[in-house]
């Protein structure tokens, strides 16, 4: 016996994934403790690869279930997912299976060689990680090798923000902060008025319309007489002023026609109710109802 124990012992009785060789050295029959389930277990001693000879791992093949734990059934050996497995192991050993004792299956197994493939398998029952058998190999068919170890990559590490250096004696003028973006709600522009019919005798009630300037050209004096010419005047391009578009929607005020006489003292003509054929009193609207009849109009238009 040696003097002292090696260090580097692991306590991770799990063998590592990869491809082994081994012998088979026991097979037996047992059942579970708590629910009494029946299952075959077996113990592999690794042959090779040569870094794990003489390292062992274990198969369980379960059987039973809580109906039938015994596996006293046929239809329970036909539903197993167990038997299953056992099968497929029996078959890569060359050892017959179906219609077989399984007292005597288990004495045929029992000092042949396999092969099989170590992984380490997640559960879906509790979500953790064991290493299985997940495909078994005839001794030859194969290259006995370990698995490269995967290791997983650790989360990145984030950096310590590290202050600016501070002069002794010199005030720090701290940045400056970011504006916060105000929102500033559109404000609602005012609708163009629509074109104002023209009034009787040719004088537009557009707000902003200035009639076109006639002019007569005069004949210069001395010059000959042409026979059945008239003198043509000249129009000048009338000029038309922009409206502004103000903050708020103004009220147009409607404009004063010069022509239309004065009906009453306390009242005006509304130029709007003149484009719309109105003449005379119909036409009046009283200095204290202007306003209301401003809105009217306004409305008409919306």
């Amino acid at each position: 016996m040696i003097s002292s124990i090696p260090q580097g012992i692991t306590e991770n009785r799990d063998t590592d994934p990869g491809k082994y060789l081994w012998d088979i050295t026991t097979f037996e029959k047992k059942f579970q403790e708590n629910s009494g389930r029946l299952f075959f277990n077996t113990q592999l001693r690794c042959v090779m690869p040569q870094t794990r000879l003489g390292r062992f791992h274990f198969e369980s093949f379960w059987i039973g279930t809580e109906d039938d734990p015994n596996g006293d059934h046929q239809q329970t050996w036909l539903d197993s997912l167990g038997a299953k497995q056992w099968k497929s192991f029996c078959k890569v050993a060359g050892v017959p299976f179906d219609g077989q004792d399984p007292e005597v299956i288990m004495a045929n197994l029992v000092g042949r060689q396999i092969g099989g493939h170590v992984e380490r398998v997640l559960s879906k029952k509790d979500k953790k990680h064991y290493t299985n058998v997940t495909k078994w190999y005839a001794p030859g068919s194969f290259e006995p090798i370990i698995d490269a170890p995967t290791v997983e990559s650790a989360p990145p590490v984030a950096n310590p923000a590290v202050a600016p250096p501070v002069t002794p004696g010199v005030v720090q003028q701290a940045p400056p902060m970011a504006q916060s973006q105000v929102y500033a709600p559109p404000v609602p522009q005012a609708a163009v008025p629509m074109a104002q019919p023209i009034a009787q005798g040719g004088v537009s009630q557009q707000p902003g319309y200035a009639p076109p300037v006639v002019t007569q050209v005069p004949v210069p004096t001395g010059a000959p007489a042409v026979p059945g010419a008239v003198p043509m005047p000249t129009t000048t391009a009338p000029q038309v002023a922009q409206p502004a578009v103000p903050q708020a929607a103004p009220v147009a005020q409607p404009a004063v026609v010069p022509a239309m006489p004065q009906v009453m003292a306390e009242s005006i003509p509304c130029a709007v109710c003149i484009g719309q054929g109105k003449t005379g009193a119909d036409a009046a609207v009283l200095l204290s109802d202007m306003d209301a009849h401003v809105t009217m109009h306004a409305n008409e238009q919306a």
